[in-house]
This record gives C-alpha cells, structure tokens and sequence, in this order.
C-alpha cells in the first residue's frame, strides 16, 4: 500500500489510517485506549477519528481483525495466563490473612470464614482436575438392573431367589 499525501480533506496518510485501524483491533475497539497509545508512538490520532474509520473503513478493519485474529488470541491466551497467576497469588495472600486471623482469635465468623476457605479448595481442586486432564466428576451409565448385579456379584447385596410378592 502506497502512502497517501496529506490533503486538507484528509490530514492522514493511507499508512496513518492502517495504523488506527490496527491499533483498534489490538485495544479490542476501545478507541480512547488506541488513540492513547498511537500518540504514546507519535501518532496523534483521536478517539472519534479512529471510531469514524472503523465505520468508514469497515471492510479493510475486518480484513485486518481477521488476519491478525491467530496473533491477538494468542496474546490473549498469555495475558490470561498472567492475570490467572496473578489471582493465584493474591488467593495464596488472602489465604493466608484468612488463617492468622483464625489463629490469632481476630476472626469474627470463623464459621464463614471456614466456608469460604472451603469453597476455594474445592473451586482449585476442580480447576486442577481440569488442567490436568482428570475427570472432575463421576458418570454412571449402568442401569439400576446392572449395578444391582454389579453389587450382587461383589457380595454387597444378595438378591432374593423369588421376587417378592407385592400386597393389593
């Protein structure tokens, strides 16, 4: 793409306007936050030009959201993995202001507080069996007649020789 002059219609080159357009794909279409950080890079472009070009250039927009959609998920990915590790930590603090205020008799509602503990061991637990890999639940397919067997066969349970009669 060749560089447009600026004209006194349009003060922006047609590399100018790529990069708005690219800089609102990557601020997720937050215009304020890409005009921001164009200007940060030299660029000084303002959060109602870049709004207007996402409308007035909407094809080239989702030509670029579509191919740079692999790169941007992936930063995603990692900046979701940063904010993960980053919740972890904070837990691990609360966690651990949670059990000295237990240990130290400052707890108002140690019940609460052992519920609430609870609920985070059992939320880690099932997002560790599924990083993991592991089944986070139990599925039975058998019917009642196979478990029944099952256990029949396990010396658990012993079924009668003859049904048992039912009373009218």
């Amino acid at each position: 793409m060749t560089a447009q002059v600026h004209s006194i219609h349009n003060p922006f080159t047609a590399e100018e306007i790529e990069r708005g357009l690219f800089a609102m794909i990557a601020w997720a279409g937050n215009a304020s936050a890409a005009s921001r950080y164009l200007t940060a890079n030299g660029l000084e472009i303002s959060p109602a030009t870049l709004n207007n070009w996402k409308q007035t250039h909407a094809i080239r927009y989702l030509e670029l959201r579509e191919h740079h959609a692999a790169q941007m998920e992936e930063n995603l990915a990692h900046e979701f993995r940063d904010v993960a590790r980053l919740a972890v930590e904070a837990q691990r603090a609360a966690i651990g202001a949670a059990q000295q205020r237990i240990a130290d008799g400052d707890e108002q509602d140690p019940a609460r507080a052992a519920a609430n503990l609870a609920r985070v061991a059992q939320s880690s637990t099932d997002k560790l069996l599924s990083l993991t890999g592991r089944p986070s639940q139990i599925i039975e397919n058998r019917d009642t007649e196979a478990i029944i067997r099952s256990l029949a066969a396990k010396g658990v349970l012993k079924i009668p020789d003859e049904p048992a009669e039912l009373e009218a």
